[in-house]
């Protein structure tokens, strides 16, 4: 069985938010180069930069670490989904998705094959640029009534 992130694009994100989650991206790789390298490049076979743009953030992990590549798009029309096998760039697909749902929220429906503990090393790395943000509301726990 493999190991998925689902977002399901709602609607397209305002360019002010897109710019937001892109500098956000950058930050948050700026961040991380100071203490541990963030394990993502253009793509697995292709290598470079991610690509961030006025359209899309593109990624995937390097070499052997690498996966599926993970397209976000400012205009995305359809459901989209991104495996990565809980390899190392996993962490930074779901900070990527923490911060677009916390700058978007009701731009992409975020759902995942894992748990919100599956989460916690993106949270932790969204937080080193945005503090106050959480893991979408369809990852956290469901807490019966």
């Amino acid at each position: 069985m493999g190991y998925t992130h689902y977002f399901e694009q709602m609607k397209p994100a305002e360019p002010v938010v897109w710019l937001a989650i892109c500098e956000d991206f950058y930050k948050m790789a700026a961040t991380a180069l100071l203490s541990q390298p963030l394990p993502i490049q253009r793509d697995d076979n292709k290598g470079g930069p991610p690509i961030v743009d006025a359209r899309y953030i593109i990624f995937n992990g390097i070499g052997n670490d690498g996966h599926e590549t993970m397209v976000l798009q400012r205009d995305g029309k359809e459901f989209q989904c991104c495996k990565t096998a809980r390899k190392p760039y996993d962490r930074v697909v779901t900070a990527l998705l923490i911060l677009a749902d916390f700058h978007s929220p009701n731009t992409w429906l975020i759902t995942s094959d894992g748990e919100p503990d599956d989460w916690q090393e993106g949270l932790e790395l969204a937080r080193t640029v945005r503090p106050e943000c959480n893991l979408p509301s369809e990852i956290l726990p469901f807490l019966p009534i």
